[in-house]
């Protein structure tokens, strides 16, 4: 991984750039300078360029294919470093340019929109071109590595208008350049079977393709007007201009950007933090907590188990796992020994299903709220299932093993009074649940909506519209992003499309008297008070209620000041309820 990082605060988001066959990160420094007061700038070598490592003779085979993968293992790390849940805009130039669309195309999730200066999405009789003129092209550019110096003197009459700057970049580059890789011929997509017709139309991104008017542009007015038959797609033509658009004709360059970036993207956006009353414990746990890295699943999830070593109960409590009679659902149960040994029943079930954004999670990361649940509700079990998680298993999967496991609770406490809980994906979940409880246990249904006293939904996770105002305010955080959240549903939904009442039920029919909980810097607010004021008008038996200064993840630790309101909460609801 090889980029110059530069810029402020990010106040309106990350910027990552690249360029063209035989170019540099150095040659980028004006964009740097141009956008670094609003965004985070990062300029990127591409693989076989600049500081980034060479090709290895297994990735000439096909060296398009590589500097992609390349760039897509920069970007991913780019976006972990770059402040939380703020846009990311990919900006490419020829070869580059075309790197950010076949990346972009392919990882969706990570990309908010893209900027492309005369891209190299060639037809196949470009590709064709520059294959056979590769070897001249290798040779140019050796000659130029070698005596940078003349190389400048002998480019400035074709391209005056280019800064200073922008001329020692471009001659550094060539003594940095992997010549294997120019004598490929391979500067763009065709010759790895791709063009626009594969691409551009795919793109569900905004887009901009900036290109010029003189002889050498890749695409021409012809090409434009096609390629701005994609959707997504806008173009514009700067008169004067060559294939370097941006160094012939900066100030229209730049000005064509900042437009397009100006009707696309929030021109102020979240900070972390915003303005909100946080109060000093939900501050000092915020910045402990890690990254929400929905984008790299295998190590979002090993980072959360290595943080949640086994977790030691006081005396008395424990916890069993056991499989249930149908399917292959784990379930986890939390009680003192007494109750898990049968000696006597429990006044009360908590029903408790964990968050994880749909992607993450597991029954014992829980355990110490569980344990205190116990403490609280002595006798009471708490039950909480091993649901599949997405992307490998996409809905419905997690909302029938989670209606597999509430069947057996009933059946394993058909005298008890049962709770449903859920935190964020966990509350989302339920609410699944109940929704669809006559599709996916028909004959147990009646008996479940009669035993379920009450719903505990706290920060639920439920619309994946995210288009709330808390989620334009908190996009950023803190704790919970809009990036992580829209890669989370992307994996959960994955191709199915259920309806808004399967998502986000509020009929009285199928809901049980629900206590909602949301808090104030969370962009999960609003659709949680939203799903409150629809729940109370469909005649749910319903409570509302935002803690002070909580942010999301946080108001559920017990030991703190709003833990310790929402088991008050619990109780006074429950109690009203019998």
């Amino acid at each position: 991984m090889s980029f110059q990082v530069s810029g402020g605060t990010a106040i309106r988001g990350t910027i990552i750039a690249t360029y063209g066959v035989g170019d540099s990160a150095a040659s980028l420094a004006d964009i740097a300078t141009h956008f670094g007061d609003e965004f985070r700038i990062y300029l990127v070598d591409l693989l076989g360029h600049g500081h980034a490592p060479r090709l290895t003779d297994e990735q000439l085979e096909d060296p398009f294919a590589a500097v992609a993968a390349y760039f897509a293992q920069d970007l991913e790390q780019i976006i972990t470093a770059a402040p939380g849940g703020l846009p990311v805009v990919l900006m490419g130039h020829s070869f580059g340019g075309s790197v950010a669309a076949y990346v972009a195309q392919h990882n969706p999730q990570l990309v908010d929109a893209l900027v492309f200066e005369d891209p190299a999405i060639l037809t196949a009789a470009q590709a064709q071109v520059y294959r056979e003129d590769a070897a001249n092209l290798a040779a140019r550019m050796r000659k130029q590595g070698s005596d940078p110096a003349a190389a400048i003197t002998e480019l400035r009459p074709d391209y005056p208008a280019w800064s200073t700057a922008e001329y020692t970049g471009w001659a550094q580059a060539k003594a940095l350049v992997d010549y294997r890789l120019v004598e490929t011929g391979v500067v763009g997509t065709a010759a790895s079977h791709m063009d626009e017709e594969d691409i551009l139309p795919h793109l569900t991104m905004p887009t901009l393709l900036v290109t010029g008017d003189g002889a050498d542009v890749l695409f021409d007015v012809p090409r434009l007007n096609q390629a701005l038959s994609s959707p997504k797609v806008e173009g514009a033509i700067i008169r004067g201009a060559s294939h370097t658009v941006r160094r012939d004709q900066p100030e229209a360059f730049f000005a064509t950007v900042d437009a397009f970036l100006d009707r696309v993207l929030p021109h102020t956006p979240s900070t972390p933090g915003v303005s909100a009353f946080i109060r000093e414990e939900y501050k000092l746990l915020t910045e402990a907590l890690p990254p929400q890295d929905t984008w790299d699943i295998p190590i979002m999830r090993e980072s959360a188990r290595t943080r949640n070593q086994p977790y030691g109960f006081l005396p008395g409590i424990s916890a069993t796992e056991f499989a249930i009679k149908a399917g292959d659902v784990t379930v986890r149960q939390v009680a003192h020994d007494e109750l898990q040994r049968g000696e006597i029943a429990p006044e009360l079930v908590f029903f408790s299903v964990h968050g994880g954004g749909y992607v993450g999670g597991k029954p014992e990361y829980d355990d110490v709220r569980h344990e205190a649940l116990v403490q609280e509700f002595h006798p009471v079990v708490v039950v909480s299932p091993e649901y599949r998680l997405a992307p490998e298993h996409p809905y419905p999967a997690a909302v029938i093993d989670t209606v597999a496991a509430l069947v057996d609770t009933v059946e394993r406490f058909p005298d008890s009074p049962i709770i449903t809980y859920g935190d964020s994906a966990g509350a989302g979940l339920l609410a699944q649940v109940f929704a669809r409880l006559e599709d996916f246990a028909p004959e147990k249904s009646a008996k479940i909506r009669k035993q379920v006293n009450s719903f505990i939904a706290v920060e639920p996770c439920l619309d994946p519209a995210m288009n709330t105002a808390s989620w334009e305010t908190y996009a950023a955080g803190p704790a919970w992003f809009h990036r992580s959240s829209k890669i989370s549903w992307a994996g959960y939904l994955s191709d199915s499309k259920p309806s808004f009442a399967e998502l986000i039920p509020a009929d009285k029919v199928l809901v049980p008297p629900t206590l909602v909980v949301v808090n104030p810097a969370d962009p999960l607010r609003d659709e949680g008070i939203d799903w409150a004021r629809r729940l109370i008008d469909n005649g749910v038996n319903t409570e509302l209620h935002l803690f002070s200064g909580t942010v999301h993840g946080l108001a559920t630790i017990p030991g703190t000041a709003s833990w310790n309101s929402l088991l008050e909460l619990i109780a006074s609801f429950n109690r009203e309820l019998t």
